[in-house]
């Protein structure tokens, strides 16, 4: 497979730092994140940002049907012109933003809940997260890869319930979005956790960045185990 460099080289582009675009370039860890996703050929797969294809590729080989959702332009033009040439037709490029796309429709079309993967732009990792988890119906699983910030998450189920409380009331700032959430927590205790990320209490969610999430969490974790040692996380009834 010809490395993502060299193509980009050939056309004169090269990857866009405000779309958050960071390609995969080895093609054995791409095979090795397939074969750990098990894609089996009954799968629809929704494949977010597949850039110049290093998944996209690979998943085809397995999977019943890929959909791919690039936002790009120019590079939806190559991949497009890639597929064309391979013995894919079981591959459907959509230029489009992954964040107006119906998650919901995608999979009444195929006729079955979703597989979605994805080598996540870092910019928007929290938003396909929270919009993930407000689609559960539609993805039967989702194995997605971010950049190594998130990993510093010291509890990534209550991580996702405070992405799914920031975004919960949009129009919000972060501080009343968090005291009246599902967290149950004052106002108070959401206005120490913001300041201990460093983050002020007057923005909103969708200005966040992924460390800034990691971070937040953290740190309104740690609060409500010292204030109250016997309180524990548990995940929405109906997640």
């Amino acid at each position: 497979m010809t490395s993502p460099r060299t193509i980009l080289s050939s056309m004169d582009l090269q990857a866009k730092k405000q779309l958050g675009q960071n390609f995969l370039s080895d093609p054995s860890t791409a095979e090795m994140i397939v074969s750990r996703a098990r894609i089996c050929a009954s799968d629809t797969v929704l494949e977010i940002g597949p850039g110049l294809g290093a998944l996209t590729f690979p998943l085809a080989k397995y999977a019943r049907q890929v959909i791919a959702i690039e936002k790009d332009h120019q590079i939806a033009g190559i991949l497009k012109s890639m597929i064309a040439s391979s013995q894919f037709s079981h591959v459907t490029i959509i230029e489009n933003d992954i964040l107006k796309v119906n998650v919901n429709d995608i999979a009444d079309q195929a006729g079955h809940p979703l597989v979605v993967m994805g080598n996540l732009p870092y910019n928007i990792s929290s938003q396909v997260l929270i919009q993930l988890i407000q689609n559960r119906k539609a993805v039967s699983r989702a194995i997605l890869m971010f950049q190594k910030e998130l990993a510093a998450a010291d509890d990534e189920v209550f991580l996702s319930r405070i992405i799914q409380a920031s975004f919960g009331k949009r129009r919000k700032t972060l501080k009343n979005a968090l005291s009246s959430s599902s967290l149950e927590i004052s106002g108070q205790l959401a206005e120490k956790a913001l300041a201990c990320a460093f983050i002020v209490p007057s923005r909103r969610a969708e200005t966040l960045s992924v460390e800034e999430f990691v971070a937040l969490s953290n740190c309104l974790g740690n609060l409500i185990n010292d204030e109250s040692p016997d309180f524990e996380v548990q995940p929405d009834a109906d997640a």
